[in-house]
């Protein structure tokens, strides 16, 4: 995933604004006209994954009920290596012979975004059944364009605290139904200083305490943020940024009771070894592995920051997504497709294990949150409500990515303080922007 992958150009505007958005809004209720008969058509359909469980059998499986489903479609599909997808679209819409449809990383549509290559299809959605609120917002925002709907969400996830219940019973550390609901950073801290010890030269001892490298979600808790409203300039240098930053720090170098990069992280200190308490990262296709594990595991949400921004508590979310294009010879049965695999596709994808939270919210509450399972997975449909995406740039991927990777492992390894850290932050953050804004004539 989306992903919850971490892999991988005009502004996206998060709130849908503009006529084509209210076109959007205004459809809330109906029911979808019978299916157009079409004439034969051939439907390129390209999906991350190549060699896998999700390339070369969820979605090519789905792929063949449509074709099954709506003969007078060809679906052509192709499972391209996750590491290759992005490029290998590239070079087909250089070559101008482009895939009809493909199924990515939303980093991908991030990268492209200023491409021009994208498929409106906000009057098609609007013309169909669905409304906005069917789907999770943050999801569904992330693929409009100045408030037009330039792709559709397939899944997504959010990074809730994964928890090895038994490392904590036997610290003697028991958990009250609902605490997550209200606990602190000061509760999580406790927590973990019950079960941490340290070594003679001084890394923490198994069991260790939080893997958790991710900035963003205390970054925005505290009402921070990565870039300005527009875009324009970096915002990590504000009063609720440092202050983020310094309790980022203080977890991995004071307190010590997150895991530092090369000396706490090791080899045989791993989550899923059952020697780590909480893994930072617990999105939902973490679960097939979780359910081979000898020990307890479950999923909350992280602690809240007092008096942050939403309640003290956002959530980083992660989404796949697809992404048409303009130069469809099959414009009309590709759109049908879409739609298809968002309903009836995203049920075949969920029934067959499953690759994201469904972005359909009647698939999700219907087929995934149903499906027997020894984990809350309504925590992770909890969390969509005070979700955000990483920065809507074209120049995330990889530049602005690479800058706050590097910065932010300075604040985990203590490399710099969060004041020196935040401010080089920033000054590569205004680097890049500038030199886009030069690119793009602005």
């Amino acid at each position: 995933m989306a992903s919850v992958r971490a892999r991988s150009r005009r502004q996206v505007v998060q709130a849908g604004a503009g006529v084509a958005a209210l076109a959007i809004a205004a459809c809330t209720t109906g029911t979808a006209a019978p299916p157009k008969q079409r004439g034969p058509a051939k439907v390129t359909f390209w999906v991350y994954g190549g060699g896998g469980v999700i390339g070369d059998t969820i979605f090519k499986t789905t792929a063949q009920e449509y074709q099954q489903q709506f003969p007078q479609t060809t679906i052509e599909y192709a499972s391209i290596p996750s590491g290759q997808i992005q490029e290998k679209v590239l070079v087909s819409w250089t070559s101008d012979v482009v895939p009809d449809i493909v199924m990515d990383s939303w980093r991908g549509f991030l990268r492209f975004m200023d491409s021009g290559f994208f498929l409106d299809i906000t009057k098609d959605f609007a013309g169909r059944k669905y409304k906005p609120a069917d789907f999770y917002e943050t999801a569904l925002k992330a693929y409009q364009i100045d408030g037009k709907q330039m792709g559709m969400p397939e899944g997504w996830g959010t990074s809730l605290y994964g928890m090895n219940l038994d490392v904590l019973a036997n610290a003697g550390v028991k958990l009250q139904p609902g605490f997550d609901e209200t606990w602190t950073q000061d509760d999580c801290i406790r927590m973990l200083k019950s079960v941490v010890r340290y070594e003679p030269d001084g890394k923490q001892a198994t069991p260790c305490g939080a893997d958790d490298s991710i900035f963003f979600h205390w970054l925005w808790s505290y009402g921070g943020d990565f870039l300005t409203p527009d875009k324009s300039k970096a915002a990590t240098t504000t009063p609720e940024a440092l202050a983020a930053a310094e309790w980022y720090a203080k977890v991995h170098t004071g307190d010590r009771v997150f895991l530092r990069d090369g000396i706490d992280k090791r080899d045989g200190v791993g989550f899923n070894l059952g020697n780590v308490t909480i893994q930072g990262n617990g999105i939902p296709n973490s679960l097939p592995d979780w359910n081979k594990y000898t020990f307890k595991v479950d999923v909350f949400q992280r602690p809240k920051v007092p008096g942050g921004r939403g309640g003290g508590r956002i959530n980083r979310m992660y989404i796949d997504g697809y992404l048409l294009f303009k130069g469809s010879k099959h414009r009309d049965a590709t759109v049908d497709f879409l739609f298809w695999l968002l309903d009836e596709g995203a049920i075949s994808i969920e029934k067959q294990g499953g690759v994201n939270i469904p972005a359909y919210k009647k698939v999700a509450e219907t087929v995934f949150l149903t499906s027997p399972s020894p984990f809350s997975k309504k925590k992770w449909l909890d969390a969509a409500a005070s979700s955000h995406t990483d920065p809507a740039h074209a120049k995330w991927i990889p530049d602005l990515s690479d800058i706050y990777g590097k910065y932010t492992r300075q604040l985990r390894t203590g490399e710099a303080g969060p004041s020196e850290a935040m401010t080089s932050m920033a000054n590569d953050i205004n680097a890049v922007l500038a030199e886009y804004r030069r690119q793009q004539g602005r």
